[in-house]
């Protein structure tokens, strides 16, 4: 991979993808703030709380991949009226399948958690913090929905400045909620969920001023109300393999603990979902949808060596990033488990596979910056197969041939989840290359056609 470094260049990226980095990185540490306020009350609450996660995800990949295909589509937009239509008909598909997905799912939960958990019985559980966790998944989709199409118009200040506001309002609520302050007694896992509706709906509350102030100082046309088939189908075309691709993936997730369950003990599986939580406060994400935005729009304007270049210096600048990021926290992991942890066996099982997690999160974020960048040059279809090859037919067999091993600890389950990375990334980084040599070599036919002519 050959990059030109333009100083100019490197800046204009780093001072658009910063907000959205930081934006993502809150976004993303609002799990991990639960599941830390959560390691005191024991290992049940924290294994109810990453199971009920792991299931949501499932809806709220629609909402990821709605958000995703709004954003790569208003930026090849040259109307501000078909921006506005393409959120509102995204919206409108992303809750048509949503509800009946999200309904079925509560009704399923105690089948579910019984296959996933069954050490907790499901009547011990609080339903009205499910209740309450549920309905604030729901203001999170719109939010998601709102980040898609702003993100599109290059704010992404906005983005940063919805999420911190929440994140801060959560931690504050959480800290009097769940453990208790003054006057408030404590509520445990029914805080929690109520800091986490709270702190959505003020995060949602923000974005609906910001919009409403938009449409007020420059209103678009009352055509975007109307039904348009043409901006349906393309943003199904965006959507469905990226949410096939996210429910599968999750399924094959769910597959994961579900071994992890029999081949693991209580303490080890939930040493895995935080080690997941941890994983998923890196912000990769935020590289990964500055260029599905930038490589989009390089696209648009008919500029395939730009697109070329931006995919692969914001692949550079993510990994170099996120992998100072792990080695910095890596070195500061003894200390921080020393710090959050007071269970010794706890600690033993969490430390050496969050070390590896943390080393290797370079990897995590250049599998999510080249899904994004394959998804901006028209070609979600092959990273959904790769990704999905990589799940299923390497992920799912290993865990399985690991199962039938008599000495399996959580250290195993991770090195497989590294490998797996590996392999998808290198595939779709093989598929991104390809397709520019293909395209620089038509552009090359078509202009010796022209000299000819």
């Amino acid at each position: 991979m050959t990059v030109s470094m333009n100083p100019s260049r490197v800046f204009f990226l780093i001072k658009t993808t910063a907000p959205f980095v930081l934006g993502v990185l809150l976004l993303n540490l609002s799990p991990f703030l639960n599941a830390c306020f959560l390691v005191p009350l024991g290992a049940k609450d924290l294994s109810v709380l990453g199971t009920l996660n792991m299931l949501l995800f499932f809806p709220e990949t629609i909402a990821y991949a709605i958000s995703y295909s709004i954003q790569s589509l208003s930026a090849r937009s040259e109307s501000e009226g078909e921006v506005y239509s393409n959120l509102l008909h995204g919206t409108v598909i992303a809750f048509a399948l949503i509800l009946p997905v999200c309904s079925c799912l509560y009704m399923a939960l105690p089948l579910l958690f019984h296959a996933l958990i069954p050490s907790i019985h499901f009547s011990d559980i609080n339903k009205t913090a499910l209740y309450l966790l549920l309905l604030a998944f729901f203001a999170k989709c719109i939010i998601l929905l709102l980040r898609g199409f702003y993100a599109s118009k290059k704010h992404n200040h906005l983005f940063f400045m919805v999420i911190a506001v929440s994140t801060v309002v959560q931690f504050l609520l959480n800290s009097l909620l769940i453990h208790g302050f003054g006057p408030v007694r404590t509520m445990g896992f029914l805080g929690l969920a109520w800091a986490e509706l709270l702190a959505k709906l003020v995060g949602l509350l923000i974005y609906t001023f910001c919009l409403y102030t938009d449409y007020i100082l420059c209103p678009p046309s009352l055509r975007v109300l109307q039904f348009n088939p043409r901006i349906v189908k393309r943003l199904i075309a965006q959507a469905t393999p990226l949410s096939i691709y996210g429910i599968l993936d999750h399924y094959g997730t769910l597959i994961l603990f579900n071994y992890a369950q029999s081949a693991l003990t209580l303490t080890q599986v939930a040493c895995l979902h935080l080690s997941m939580s941890v994983l998923g406060c890196f912000p990769g994400m935020g590289f990964a949808l500055c260029s599905l935005t930038m490589i989009s729009r390089s696209l648009s304007r008919k500029k395939s060596h730009l697109a070329k270049h931006t995919g692969n210096l914001m692949l550079l600048l993510g990994i170099g990033f996120m992998t100072l990021c792990g080695i910095v926290f890596a070195c500061l992991l003894p200390y921080w488990i020393k710090y959050l942890l007071h269970d010794s066996q706890m600690r033993s099982a969490l430390f050496l596979p969050l070390e590896l997690c943390l080393l290797t999160v370079g990897l995590h974020v250049a599998c999510q910056i080249a899904i994004k960048s394959l998804h901006a040059i028209g070609a979600p279809g092959y990273a959904t197969t790769i990704n999905l090859l990589g799940i299923y037919g390497f992920r799912i067999p290993a865990i399985i041939l690991l199962c039938q091993a008599p000495k399996t600890t959580l250290t195993h389950f991770i090195l497989i989840l590294i490998i797996e990375k590996l392999l998808r990334f290198v595939g779709m980084y093989i598929f991104w290359m390809r397709f520019f040599n293909r395209h620089h070599l038509h552009e090359t036919n078509a202009q010796l056609g022209l000299k000819a002519t």
